[in-house]
């Protein structure tokens, strides 16, 4: 609508009224903490900690992954609030990308690391032995040392008499085993 007033004679007309909505600074999500896991498991969900703000507070989400935490690309059909991915077997990098649904642009969380150890290999020991009765049998060292994992390992000896059933040696947890 337009006003329009005539004054001596002059027409005058005065330009419409327009409202200008500026929305607030669109800022992005924080997302859950890196992790680091087993090899060949599955990494606990990934979770908006901190919500995006600003724009006009209706937003368009997309998970996005990389090797080398610089080039990402989109996760098929991750377009929720929350991410759960399937087993790791290498490191990977995860972002939140967060569009406005007005134009108003795209911003993106901080980024994740998912830290997966090398796939944990048990340790190897020597060869049978055979004793006669009463003899004391020589001690038992690991022939090949446990790899991969945490890289901290504990031990615990075993024993069985039909090699199904197992049971603890009370006290042997190092890398050898001596009888007495």
């Amino acid at each position: 609508h337009t006003r329009c007033a005539l004054v001596t004679g002059v027409q005058t007309c005065a330009l419409p009224i327009l409202r200008i909505h500026v929305y607030e600074q669109f800022n992005g999500p924080v997302i859950s903490q890196s992790q680091t896991i087993c090899h060949d498991s599955i990494p606990n969900l990934f979770t908006i900690t901190t919500k995006p703000t600003g724009a006009n507070g209706l937003y368009f989400y997309q998970w996005q992954i990389s090797n080398d935490s610089v080039n990402f690309t989109n996760i098929f059909s991750a377009n929720d609030t929350v991410l759960q991915t399937g087993n790791h077997t290498s490191k990977k990098f995860y972002r939140l990308r967060v569009n406005s649904n007005l134009g108003c642009g795209s911003v993106f969380s901080n980024i994740i690391r998912v830290f997966v150890y090398d796939k944990f290999e048990g340790a190897e020991i020597g060869t049978n032995e055979s004793v006669c009765y009463g003899d004391v049998p020589s001690t038992l060292h690991t022939t090949k040392k446990p790899k991969g994992g945490s890289l901290s390992y504990l031990y615990q000896w075993q024993k069985s008499t039909d090699g199904i059933h197992w049971e603890d040696i009370t006290g042997h947890t190092s890398d050898s085993l001596t009888f007495s």
